[in-house]
C-alpha cells in the first residue's frame, strides 16, 4: 500500500485512523505534506465518491501541495476531487456566486479603499446618527481617516464580530460588543484586541463627551457604522480581503441556521493547514464548511509555530480545539524531524519547553550529523564584513542561506551588501524599505548633501586648493548646479510636513535674491536666520539644522543628524500605514553600516540606489540569499541560518509584557532557529544575550568559550 521509506509508523498511523475528528500536531520538518495527501489516497480508497477539500494558509505552501498532488503518479485516483487552496481563494470563489452580490470588485489597494469610504459611503456617514463618523471625515486627515475606518471593520471582520448579532436597538449594540469582549478573552485574543484593535479604535476618539464608558460610547459610535457601511459595500458590490471569508462565513451561518442546507450528497473531507495560525473568522468559517456538508475535519499544524497574534491569531485553537467543535479530536504527533540535525532538534526542545501553554512533544531527529553553530560578536564594521564573506562564500558553495532579522530596519545593511557584490537576493516586497517614499527622500537628501559640499581628503598640499585641520578640501558651497530648490528640500525634510506651494514660493524668492551672497554654510545660516517667516516655518532652530546638516564630513554624521533632527524622517505610527519607513526607521542599523564608507558619501549612495537592481520579490529556488523577516520564514528551510541581533532587545521585544506575548516571542524565535539544515548562525549575542540563549543551554561561560576560540580568528565553534 505505501511506498517503501516514504512514511513511518506515526504517518502511517495518520494515514490509515478512522476517527471524523483529528488533530495533527506536525513540528517542522516532520513530512506533513506527503502525509496529508497519501490520507486522502487512503480515504478514497474506501469511498470513491468522497472529495477532499484541502486549506493551506499561503499560496506558496497550496502550489506545493498542488505540485505533488499533479507530479506523483501514485496521487493520481484523487487528482480530479480534490482541491488544494487558500481560504481567502475558496472563500473568493464562493462569493462571486453568491446571488445578493452583483459584478463584485476587490478593493485591493490604498487608494480604492479611501475612495470607497469618502465617496462611496457618503450616503451614510452624512446622516445625522454618524455625526462622529462623519466629523473624522471631513476633517484634514478626512483620507487618512478613511482609511483607518476601513482597516477597523477589516479587524472587526477579522475577529468574527457579525453584523447580524445586531439590531437597531442602542443597548442591544453595547450588549453585544461587551459579550464579544468577553469572548475574546476567553479563546486568546485578547493581547491582540488590548494592543491593536482597541488601540486603533481609541484613535477615533468616539468616546469624547458623550458621559458613557469607552465601551460603551465605541459601542455607539462606531458599530452602528460598521453594520451600516458593511452592508452598502455589499450592495454597491465592494468587498476586501477580509471579506472574502467573513461574507461566506455570514451566508453559511444563516443557511446552516435556518434549515436550508441540502441533503449531503458525496461525503467531503476537510483539511485545514497551519491551524495554529488561524483568526477567529477562520474558525467560524470552517465551523460552518464542516457544519454544512458534514465533512470529516483534520487540523493539522504546530503550536509551537504559532506566532500570528499580531494579526488574530489565537494558539487555543490547536492545543484546545474540543472547546470549539463538536465531537472530540483524536490527536496524532509527528515526533521525527527529518530536516534539522540533532543538536538543533535538541536545543530548538530545550527553549520551547519553557512555554507553559503548549502540547507538550519529543521531537528527535534522524539526521544524526551535527549542525555548525557559531557565535559574531565584535563591532559592527566587523560583524558586517565576516556576515558579508558569508553571503560569497555561499554563493559559491551554492548554499541556500537566509538572514532573519526582526524588524525591517536591521535587514538594510545587508541588503546593501548584496548590492554591493553584485549578489541577487530574495525579499518579500512589503519588508523593503528602500522602495518606500520616505527612504528615496533620504537618498534625495545626501544627494544635496553631495552636490552642496563635496568633500575629498587629500594628503598632498595642492596649489590654489584649501584645507580644513582635518586635512579636508574646502569647497565653495554652491556647486554641481545646486539651487534654492534643494536648500528647500532638506528644510522640507527638517520639519515634520513639507511647506506648502505658496511658503516655498515664498522662500525660493527670498533665497534666490541673496543667492550670489551666499559662500559657505555660515553664510547659509545667517540668511536662513534673516527670513522674515522663519518662525512660521519651524519652531526649532531651523538654520542650525541646515548649517549642521551640509557641515558634517562624514556618512555617519550626516545620519546622525538626519537621524536626531530632521522630523520628516522620525517614527510616525500616523503614517507608516502608507510608508513602512516610519514604523522603524532605520538609521541605527545604517549607521553602524556607514561606518566604513568614512567621507565616502558618493560610494554609499551608489550603493544605496544599486539595491533595487538586485533584488527581487519573486521566489526562486534558485536564488541563495534569502533577506527577511522570521514570519516571513516560515515553512521555508535554509542550508545556513543567520538570526540577527539575537540580545534582549530584539529576542524577546521589549514591548511584550504578558505571559502570552512572551510565549509568542519564544515561538518566534523557536521557528527562526528550526528553519536550519547544516549552520546556525548567532549575530551579536555577547551584547546583552537574549535569554532564549541560555534556555537552549548557552549560558554564558560556554558562549563567552564559543566567542573566544583562536583557531576561528576569535568568533566561530560548532556546538553539540
Amino acid at each position: 500500500m505505501y511506498k517503501k521509506l516514504l512514511l513511518d509508523e506515526t504517518q502511517k498511523n495518520f494515514v490509515t485512523h478512522g476517527n471524523e475528528r483529528i488533530r495533527l500536531l506536525a513540528p517542522a520538518g516532520s513530512g506533513k505534506t506527503l502525509a496529508i495527501l497519501y490520507r486522502c489516497v487512503e480515504l478514497y480508497t474506501k469511498d470513491n465518491s468522497c472529495e477532499f477539500l484541502i486549506f493551506s494558509f499561503t499560496k506558496a505552501a497550496a502550489a506545493e501541495l498542488k505540485t505533488r498532488l499533479n507530479t506523483d503518479e501514485y496521487f493520481t485516483p484523487i487528482r480530479y476531487v480534490t482541491i488544494v487552496t487558500t481560504i481567502n481563494a475558496w472563500g473568493e470563489s464562493y462569493l462571486k456566486r453568491l446571488p445578493d452580490i452583483y459584478n463584485p470588485r476587490l478593493l485591493s489597494d490604498t487608494l480604492s479603499r479611501k475612495f470607497a469610504v469618502l465617496n462611496n459611503l457618503q450616503p451614510v456617514w452624512t446622516l445625522e446618527r454618524f455625526k462622529h463618523i462623519r466629523d473624522l471625515l471631513v476633517s484634514t486627515n478626512g483620507p487618512k481617516n478613511s482609511a483607518h475606518l476601513l482597516d477597523l471593520m477589516d479587524q472587526s471582520k477579522c475577529l468574527g464580530i457579525n453584523i447580524e448579532d445586531f439590531s437597531e436597538e442602542k443597548d442591544n449594540y453595547i450588549d453585544v460588543v461587551q459579550k464579544y469582549i468577553k469572548y475574546f478573552q476567553s479563546v486568546g485574543v485578547s493581547d491582540f484586541v488590548e494592543h491593536e484593535y482597541w488601540k486603533n479604535l481609541s484613535k477615533l476618539r468616539l468616546d469624547e463627551k458623550t458621559g458613557y464608558d469607552e465601551v460603551s460610547a465605541v459601542a455607539i459610535n462606531f458599530f452602528p457604522f460598521f453594520v451600516a457601511a458593511t452592508r452598502t459595500l455589499i450592495g454597491m458590490g465592494f468587498y476586501t480581503f477580509e471579506d472574502q471569508k467573513y461574507l461566506p462565513y455570514i451566508h453559511l451561518r444563516r443557511k446552516n441556521n435556518n434549515g436550508t442546507r441540502k441533503t449531503v450528497q458525496k461525503k467531503i473531507h476537510l483539511f485545514v493547514d497551519e491551524f495554529q495560525d488561524s483568526s477567529p473568522l477562520d474558525l467560524y468559517l470552517i465551523r460552518e464548511i464542516v457544519k454544512l456538508h458534514d465533512a470529516s475535519l483534520t487540523i493539522v499544524g504546530d503550536d509551537d509555530q504559532s506566532i500570528y497574534q499580531f494579526r488574530g491569531a489565537s494558539s487555543k485553537f490547536i492545543v484546545s480545539p474540543e472547546d470549539f467543535f463538536d465531537g472530540d479530536f483524536q490527536t496524532i504527533i509527528f515526533e521525527t524531524n527529518y530536516r534539522s540535525p540533532t543538536n538543533i532538534i535538541r536545543l530548538s526542545q530545550r527553549l520551547i519547553r519553557h512555554n507553559n501553554y503548549r502540547v507538550q512533544k519529543n521531537i528527535s531527529s534522524i539526521n544524526d550529523e551535527l549542525a555548525q553553530i557559531h557565535f559574531i560578536d565584535d563591532e559592527p564594521s566587523k560583524i558586517f564584513q565576516r556576515v558579508e564573506s558569508k553571503f560569497c562564500e555561499s554563493i559559491g558553495s551554492g548554499h541556500k542561506v537566509t538572514l532573519i532579522g526582526r524588524t525591517r530596519g536591521q535587514l538594510l545593511p545587508y541588503q546593501i551588501i548584496c548590492a554591493r557584490n553584485n549578489i541577487t537576493f530574495y525579499s518579500d516586497d512589503d519588508i523593503n524599505i528602500f522602495r518606500s517614499d520616505a527612504f528615496k527622500k533620504l537618498r534625495d537628501a545626501l544627494k544635496v548633501k553631495i552636490y552642496f559640499s563635496p568633500l575629498s581628503y587629500s594628503p598632498n598640499n595642492v596649489p590654489g586648493v584649501r584645507f580644513d585641520a582635518d586635512g579636508y578640501k574646502i569647497h565653495p558651497l554652491r556647486s554641481h548646479g545646486s539651487s534654492q530648490d534643494d536648500v528647500i528640500k532638506i528644510i522640507n525634510f527638517i520639519i515634520r510636513y513639507p511647506l506648502n506651494r505658496q511658503r516655498q514660493s515664498g522662500l525660493r524668492s527670498y533665497l534666490r535674491n541673496r543667492w550670489t551672497n551666499i559662500k559657505d554654510v555660515e553664510d547659509l545660516r545667517e540668511i536662513i536666520d534673516q527670513y522674515p517667516h522663519i518662525n512660521d516655518l519651524f519652531a526649532g532652530d531651523l538654520s542650525e539644522i541646515v548649517a549642521d546638516f551640509f557641515s558634517t564630513k562624514k556618512v555617519t554624521d550626516a545620519l546622525d543628524v538626519m537621524a536626531k533632527k530632521f522630523n520628516g524622517f522620525k517614527k510616525d505610527f500616523s503614517r507608516s500605514d502608507d510608508d513602512v519607513f516610519y514604523t522603524d526607521p532605520p538609521f541605527t542599523h545604517l549607521i553602524d553600516f556607514a561606518v566604513q564608507y568614512g567621507d565616502k558619501f558618493e560610494d554609499f549612495l551608489s550603493d544605496l540606489e544599486n539595491i533595487e537592481f538586485h533584488e527581487t520579490d519573486e521566489y526562486d529556488e534558485k536564488i541563495k540569499i534569502h533577506i527577511s523577516t522570521v514570519f516571513r520564514t516560515k515553512g521555508k528551510e535554509y542550508d545556513t541560518v543567520i538570526v540577527l541581533d539575537a540580545n534582549d532587545e530584539f529576542w524577546p521585544n521589549k514591548m511584550a509584557k504578558s505571559e502570552s506575548e512572551l510565549e509568542t516571542e519564544r515561538r518566534l524565535f523557536y521557528v527562526a532557529i528550526t528553519r536550519t539544515k547544516k549552520e546556525l548562525i548567532f549575530v551579536n549575542a555577547n551584547r546583552n544575550p537574549s535569554p532564549y540563549l541560555n534556555e537552549m543551554g548557552f549560558d554564558s561561560e560556554r558562549r563567552c568559550f564559543f566567542a573566544a576560540g583562536s583557531s576561528t580568528n576569535g568568533h566561530v565553534r560548532s556546538v553539540d
